[in-house]
């Protein structure tokens, strides 16, 4: 319907499951550390505001 959906990456996550769930759908738009996610949402925020 049009959303983003932004993963944190397993890798950072303190508990791997619902992340390995989510990419396992294959709709995941973003796979990120943690202390990526919020300059993302930023970035994407700020771009559709153009």
């Amino acid at each position: 319907m049009g959303g983003t959906v932004i993963v944190q990456n397993v890798k950072t996550a303190e508990f791997s499951g619902m992340p390995s769930a989510a990419i396992q759908t294959g709709n995941v738009d973003f796979i990120l550390p943690l202390d990526e996610i919020s300059s993302t949402l930023v970035t994407l925020i700020m771009g559709e505001s153009d």
